[in-house]
């Protein structure tokens, strides 16, 4: 396949310029509380901190990835499942902790859309450091000496502890060797409850129709908690096979104020215990001093298994699709590292074994919405330029982003398929 073919996922034809619907976007939701989805308490050790926030991912062939989170440093990275036998097996994995400045984004109080994600009050009485900021030697103001009364923006003072985040435990851990179209329960260490998934079915097996979730700029309002139910009312009852969710970045909306990444990953627990969900990093999880930090040390997907060298960009089989994910925030010109990973895996998929091909990623290159325009101008190939090829057969930008389909006619238009 040739390389240009695949990467020209979304056009919309040049003399589509003006309004092109009649929608209008909704007012925003209402915000959720940081303690709104309070910490979980089911465990042999709520003191000390239960496991949260469970999500899957799918792995490469035969394997899911648990991930979850702690505040108790000795929980074991393992997880205990079992299948229909109901033989219980122990996987183990790895753990890690970061820390990070808050970064204050002036949408964390005033929003464009929604309610405020913190009061000016309360990040004033966050960056106070009067109590304790004072010169031992001459009692006077120290170094670290805020009076609190102007909120400052940006970036946090690394002198005052109260502004340096610091995660809770995260687990990571493979579960393998599995059975495609397979029903097994698990549980994470420190928690006492009991989850269970289904393995998609395997490439080439004709297990049609396949049901795959499509969500993106999911952030964590009312209406973003209703959205990851209804996903799980309908992943959890498709039929014959379900697949996982495409969510096609924009997680928490957190934006550097990272206890957020919690409280969304108590709020997608729900849905991700149970049916796998697979990422790509939008804009959000780059900027506002985020870095790709938070998201990677989160959300692994399977990277290594496809032969890539980082977690923005990976490929796996679900059923008889298979799904390739694409960095719309790192280089993708002609001999970056993107590219030429892109550049050797499209030869390995065998379209007879997975003959549908979805590529997501978060920004599509061609669209009428000018804000998006400008952030996909360097890395855009020229339209029909695209050297022939099989394309995609549908793509998975970020909603939030403009979703656009590819014009009628277009070398860079996937074909048409049932």
């Amino acid at each position: 396949m040739a390389i240009a073919a695949a990467l020209l996922l979304v056009a919309t034809a040049a003399a589509d310029t003006g309004v092109t619907s009649a929608y209008r976007r909704p007012r925003g939701a209402r915000l959720l509380a940081d303690d709104s989805l309070g910490p979980h308490t089911q465990c042999a050790n709520p003191t000390a901190g239960c496991s949260e926030q469970v999500h899957l991912a799918l792995g490469g062939a035969g394997e899911m990835v648990a991930s979850w989170a702690t505040d108790d440093d000795t929980t074991p990275s393992t997880v205990t499942f079992w299948g229909a036998d109901g033989v219980e097996r122990v996987a183990r994995g790895q753990a890690t902790v970061y820390s990070q400045i808050l970064f204050i984004d002036s949408n964390l109080v005033s929003p464009e859309m929604g309610a405020p994600g913190a009061t000016a009050e309360e990040l004033k009485h966050m960056q106070d450091t009067r109590a304790w900021a004072h010169d031992p030697w001459t009692g006077g103001r120290g170094e670290a000496w805020n009076d609190g009364k102007k909120l400052a923006y940006g970036f946090g003072e690394y002198k005052n502890p109260a502004e340096i985040y610091t995660s809770p435990v995260l687990h990571s851990v493979s579960l393998a060797p599995l059975q495609p179209g397979a029903t097994y329960g698990y549980r994470v260490a420190g928690d006492g409850r009991n989850f269970s998934f289904t393995t998609p079915p395997a490439p080439g097996s004709g297990s049609f129709p396949l049901t795959l979730g499509l969500t993106a700029d999911l952030g964590q309002t009312t209406v973003s908690a209703a959205n990851v139910g209804r996903l799980r009312e309908l992943l959890s009852s498709a039929q014959p096979h379900a697949g996982a969710v495409l969510l096609s970045g924009d997680l928490s909306y957190a934006d550097g104020y990272y206890p957020r990444w919690d409280s969304f990953g108590r709020m997608l627990e729900k849905l991700a215990a149970e049916v796998p969900v697979l990422t790509t990093g939008g804009n959000h999880e780059i900027g506002d001093s985020e870095s790709w930090v938070s998201y990677n040390a989160r959300f692994p997907m399977p990277h290594q298994t496809a032969g890539s060298v980082t977690n923005l960009w990976w490929a796996t089989d679900i059923g008889p699709a298979h799904v390739v994910a694409l960095c719309s925030y790192a280089a993708t010109r002609p001999g970056s590292l993107q590219y030429r990973w892109l550049e050797r895996h499209l030869p390995t998929i065998d379209r007879t074994l997975t003959p549908w091909l979805v590529v997501m990623m978060h920004v599509p290159w061609y669209n009428s919405n000018v804000r998006v325009t400008h952030q996909t101008a360097l890395p855009r190939p020229e339209p029909n330029t695209a050297t022939p090829g099989p394309g995609p057969d549908t793509d998975a930008p970020g909603p939030g982003q403009s979703m656009a389909a590819p014009a009628p006619g277009s070398k860079t238009a996937a074909p048409d398929r049932a």
